[in-house]
């Protein structure tokens, strides 16, 4: 994606926006009241654009979302040129989801007022919608939860916003919320750490029922207390096969949920959440099928030679285990036979 586009990091949101002119000077000595400066007034003539100062900011924090970056830099201004010493201010923030069940971040980047006019990307032909004063340019990817949004502001700054797991109302409220500030004092919030990817009580889910005869192989195992790790967990069962049956192989990988990729299938409940299911047919000619699926704070992919309703009871069993069970499954990290 150009560097002109927002930026979605697995678990993470980042807002920038970018423009074809200067914002107009902001009031004298804005201030500020708990985390969020008050906003100054947008400019609308040039000679204020000139002279502007300011970048947006929310002035009110995005529900369940954290600033873990906010920056200031130059961005390249070569227009339809491959390479060129041109440049233009940017600002952008970065928000990444604030609960680790939850798959979510914002981008938000604004740049001034582009000397050269800048490749065009499909957001600027996308349908506009109203947010208050603003007519924004919008592209929603279901399949993905991504929302992209564009527009340029009375001052002539670009914004764009590409959004992941942030519906559109809710989308549509942070950008109605949004409000210039001296650059001096921009963003006016404290930005902090991401929020751990962790393997903990929560995030430590396993196996606990094993069909009969079947037997169960850890392929990998992080430690508890361990962060930023893929995968938490990958396990096989397998059911061996005879002369006159092939045998079964299901594996299940677990990892943080911001590791998700949305999956086509038919929508399947399992413990109380909804994800995906497909069942399909191998090039032998085998029966197979597939889970997609978040269980609290953990990914869950199953996928194997049996049919759905036997995958849907297996991943039914991926329970929450102790500190020892866990500690045990790291432990026999093992390889598992041929099914």
């Amino acid at each position: 994606m150009p560097s002109s586009m927002l930026r979605v990091a697995l678990g993470s949101i980042v807002l920038v926006a970018s423009g074809c002119g200067s914002v107009a000077a902001p009031a004298d000595e804005p201030t500020t009241t708990g985390q969020h400066p008050t906003t100054t007034e947008q400019p609308t003539t040039t000679e204020d654009r000139a002279a502007s100062t300011t970048w947006l900011v929310p002035s009110t924090p995005p529900p369940l979302l954290r600033l873990v970056d906010a920056s200031i830099a130059q961005a390249a201004d070569c227009g339809l040129a491959d390479d060129c010493a041109a440049t233009v201010a940017t600002a952008s923030l970065t928000y990444d989801t604030d609960d680790p069940a939850l798959h979510r971040s914002l981008h938000i980047v604004q740049s001034r007022p582009r000397a050269e006019t800048p490749q065009a990307q499909p957001i600027d032909n996308a349908p506009q919608r109203a947010v208050g004063t603003r007519s924004v340019h919008v592209i929603e990817t279901g399949d993905f939860g991504v929302i992209e949004a564009a527009w340029t502001e009375p001052t002539g700054d670009l914004v764009r916003i590409e959004a992941l797991g942030i519906d559109w109302p809710d989308l549509a409220a942070i950008i109605g919320d949004l409000q210039p500030i001296d650059e001096a004092l921009w963003p006016g919030i404290d930005t902090q750490e991401p929020i751990g990817r962790c393997v903990d009580a929560r995030s430590q889910r396993a196996p606990t029922v094993i069909p009969p005869g079947w037997q169960s192989f850890v392929l990998q195992a992080q430690p508890s207390g361990s962060c930023g790790q893929y995968p938490f967990l990958m396990v096989s069962l397998v059911l061996p096969g005879s002369p006159d049956a092939p045998g079964i192989l299901v594996t299940i990988t677990t990892s943080s949920v911001s590791e998700v990729t949305p999956q086509p299938g038919e929508p399947v409940v399992v413990d109380g959440q909804t994800g995906t299911i497909q069942e399909f047919t191998t090039a032998d000619g085998q029966l197979a099928s597939s889970i997609n699926i978040v269980l609290d704070t953990v990914a869950v992919d199953a996928h194997g030679n049996v049919d759905s309703d036997q995958l849907v009871a297996i991943v039914a069993g991926m329970q929450p285990v102790s500190d020892n069970d866990w500690a045990a499954l790291v432990s026999s990290v093992a390889q598992p036979p041929a099914a």
